[in-house]
């Protein structure tokens, strides 16, 4: 999945795209990839779910 953090303009052209990976560990059961996406701009960047930079992704990954 294609995952971009939200600098909007600040690295045009900045390549490569970061990749967002999973693993569970153990009996731990893996949330809706969406919600790991939603999860990862929320804390990391503070973002919430309808920010367009989450929605862009989730739109580019095929999540919604």
């Amino acid at each position: 999945m294609e995952y971009r953090p939200p600098h909007d303009g600040e690295l045009a052209g900045h390549a490569p795209a970061m990749r967002l990976m999973c693993r569970t560990l153990g009996a731990w059961v893996r949330p809706p990839v969406a919600d790991i996406v939603r999860g990862a701009y929320r804390y990391r960047y503070g973002l919430d779910g309808d920010h367009p930079a989450v929605r862009r992704t989730l739109e580019a990954s095929g999540l919604v």
